[in-house]
């Protein structure tokens, strides 16, 4: 046996402990206080799909809904067995943001070695903005994990694309778009890399048509696997063109999203993103075809939605490019590797050791979910108490009732209903019940706040408001039974 087997004998078993280590730990990591945070909008709007028939939750996503289904049968699949608490809800993000570091890391080993597979492994198992996802009840931790699985088996499959990595690669793109749209933007990457890796090919006189025909053929898979809930995302478009919640991209915003707050994430942040742009600096001469793959998973989820956003039609959450971020981190993780410079190992410490501090302070310090509940638990309780109406549209109703007092006097109402001054209208209704006071729950009034309206301004007066993020309860007060107030 030569010392070059004996080597790589000692190196495997090694490695496998080191991967166990940190899937342990991205487990741990995500699992934290799962069941200790309140639900939340993003938790609602998942058990209101959820938590009926097979045949409603088709129907709900079709009709009130803009996500894709997979997420949701596959949370009703898991439900059915975990329940649908907060536990059940979220658990399979927790186990999909689990199994994203094993992809990043058999992603970096492909591209690089098992050293380089490790340290991707260990930037995405403590990643704070990965960890926050896989938290929530919401498919964002599933695109993550997906996206780097497909990504490993493109690269698997490249360049020859032969008939079996082929197949594996394409089972798994086609779940892409299925859990969300973003996951064409990863796609899309995908077929820029093919193209160019099959115009390299025929540079070099190694033309080969049947691999471009099973290229096509591949691509014709996935089409046809979208194709049966291509019409509910024609009306799903056509719902988010009418009017959708989510405001323009602003800088602002993806700074907040994407670093948080604060000297750590910002070093956080910082010292990946250097270190990804250095992986991509050594690939622009070595593999022009690999490197113009990568940008475009980089920046096919991000720069394609956030110009469509400009032009079209505000879409774009920094969320949605979670894909993005896994596939930094793994790109980070091949300058982090060399074996040559002397601050890797340094800098690999410094950023796992921010990371997992980042996300702990996340978990135990950030109380956003629960200040959510409290404020709409408020304004119920308030409602009880004063014995006046909780009024709220109709939407957010919906979504509410598990933070509300049963005991509240719920008013769902539509946005014409607050201003109407008419017999329809909410002030002839409350002169009919004999209250002249109400509070009004609104969860995106920086958006459309009927209570911005003049005509509104002109009946009622608040006189106390309670705010917390995007959503704010107000205590209406009817003009005309304040004395002395002047309309």
């Amino acid at each position: 046996m030569t010392l070059e087997t004996r080597t790589r004998d000692v190196a495997v078993p090694t490695t496998g402990w080191f991967l166990l280590v940190i899937l342990c730990t991205s487990a741990l990591l995500r699992g934290i206080r799962l069941d200790a945070e309140s639900f939340w909008l993003d938790e609602l709007s998942t058990l209101n799909v959820v938590e009926g028939l097979w045949g409603d939750l088709f129907s709900h996503l079709k009709e009130r809904d803009v996500h894709p289904p997979l997420y949701f049968v596959l949370t009703k699949g898991l439900g059915a067995v975990a329940g649908f608490d907060e536990i059940g809800l979220r658990l399979l993000s927790v186990i999909a943001g689990t199994c994203a570091p094993l992809f990043a890391f058999l992603l970096g080993r492909k591209l690089w070695n098992r050293r380089s597979g490790l340290i991707a492994a260990s930037l995405v198992a403590v990643s704070p903005f990965c960890v926050y996802y896989a938290r929530e009840a919401r498919g964002y931790s599933l695109l993550l994990c997906l996206s780097l699985a497909a990504t490993w088996l493109f690269f698997r499959a490249a360049p020859l694309f032969r008939l079996r990595p082929l197949a594996a690669y394409t089972a798994v793109a086609a779940l892409l778009p299925l859990v969300h749209v973003f996951g064409f933007f990863t796609l899309a990457a995908h077929g820029l890399g093919a193209a160019l890796l099959v115009l390299e090919r025929r540079a070099h006189d190694h033309g080969d048509r049947a691999t471009a025909r099973r290229l096509i053929v591949a691509a014709v898979f996935v089409a046809l696997a979208y194709l049966p809930w291509l019409p509910a995302t024609c009306a799903q478009v056509g719902r988010v063109g009418q009017g959708f919640w989510v405001p323009r991209p602003h800088p602002a915003t993806w700074f907040h999203s994407w670093v948080g707050e604060g000297v750590s994430s910002w070093a956080w942040v910082i010292g990946t993103v250097l270190a990804a742009l250095a992986t991509l600096w050594r690939w622009t001469r070595k593999s022009p075809a690999l490197f113009s793959t990568a940008v475009a998973g980089l920046l096919f989820p991000c720069l394609l939605p956030i110009a469509l956003s400009y032009v079209v039609q505000p879409f774009f959450m920094p969320k949605y490019a979670i894909a993005a971020s896994g596939l930094t981190l793994v790109l980070a993780a091949g300058s982090l590797a060399e074996r040559r410079c002397p601050w890797p190992r340094l800098t690999i410490g410094l950023l796992l050791a921010i990371g997992a501090g980042e996300t702990i302070r996340d978990v135990h310090s950030r109380k956003t979910k629960e200040q959510w509940r409290e404020l709409a638990a408020h304004a119920s309780y308030q409602a009880v108490e004063l014995k006046v109406p909780l009024v709220m549209t109709v939407h957010f109703a919906t979504h509410l009732r598990h933070y509300l007092d049963p005991r509240a006097p719920l008013w769902p109402v539509g946005h014409h209903e607050l201003i109407t001054p008419g017999p329809d209208g909410l002030a002839q209704k409350l002169a009919a019940a004999g209250k002249d006071r109400f509070w009004l729950l609104n969860i995106h009034p920086d958006q459309a706040d009927p209570a911005l309206a003049p005509l509104f301004l002109q009946r009622w007066v608040p006189v106390d408001i309670r705010r917390w993020l995007g959503t704010q309860a107000v205590l209406w007060v009817d003009a005309k039974s304040i004395p002395g107030h002047s309309q």
